[in-house]
């Protein structure tokens, strides 16, 4: 299995109760997994355990077959890369090629170029590589955020609301990334509302209410959990469009 949580339980310090409570779910490679729930959920908790930024009060984590107890934040990283909705978050290179080339630079691997050329035709940014990223777009600055987490090359990749102010032409893109990195092996964990953006690809859903998982399922059990992820704060696309989507 890729990602592992086993009954894991975590609370910020001097918070007044656990941001997530007795998680369990596994999720196995080249798999895509949606994680859906309403803000306070314990979505981006559970990302940030996966790759080390916070640690579990309770219970185990293991992202290919790593335990993450004791394993420093720097070596998860060639393990799991991950994206937060606000890119200002993350950005800060002089230009687009240094930002994507930052992450496999600090993990020093091999091929670096052509991995930072392969993440920027990807996302297709390969026109403004040289620009500074403050120079783009909201929507490129995100599609940025992605072909830096791309270019790692790790097994596992995170994002938190990626289509989160895209277009709808951008939106046509993103599904193409998640696709291709889909056919090449990468597992990967998104964090949306947005059922019918992502149906077609997702494997499993993940929904959490209140800290705890509430829905484990595959896209075929939709239909019958509707009422448990509405109550999540999933959009649902019209009951037609679910329909083709499952039937591909």
């Amino acid at each position: 299995m890729s990602i592992l949580f086993d009954n894991v339980t975590a609370r910020y310090p001097n918070a007044p109760q656990d941001a997530l409570r007795n998680v369990s779910f596994a999720l196995p490679s080249s798999s895509f997994a949606l994680l859906v729930g309403h803000n306070g959920a314990g979505k981006s908790t559970l990302v940030r355990l996966m790759n080390g930024m916070i640690r579990p009060k309770a219970g185990v984590i293991a992202v290919n077959g790593l335990s993450t107890d004791g394993i420093p934040t720097s070596r998860l990283a060639a393990e799991v890369a991950v994206t937060f909705q606000n890119p200002a978050d993350q950005l800060f290179a002089p230009t687009v090629r240094d930002e994507v080339a930052f992450g496999p630079r600090n993990l020093r691997l091999p091929g670096i170029d052509d991995h930072v050329s392969d993440a920027l035709a990807l996302c297709g940014l390969t026109s403004v590589a040289d620009r500074h990223p403050y120079d783009l777009s909201l929507a490129e600055r995100k599609l940025l955020t992605i072909a830096s987490a791309v270019a790692m090359q790790t097994p596992v990749l995170a994002f938190d609301e990626p289509n989160a102010g895209l277009s709808q032409p951008e939106r046509r893109r993103l599904h193409t990334i998640f696709s291709t990195l889909k056919a090449r092996g990468r597992m990967l964990l998104v964090i949306s509302h947005d059922l019918g953006q992502f149906l077609s690809l997702t494997d499993r859903i993940i929904a959490l209410d209140g800290g705890s998982l509430v829905y484990d399922g595959t896209p075929s059990g939709v239909s019958d959990a509707e009422k448990i992820l509405r109550r999540t704060g999933v959009r649902f696309p019209f009951s037609e469009r679910v329909v083709q989507l499952l039937e591909k």
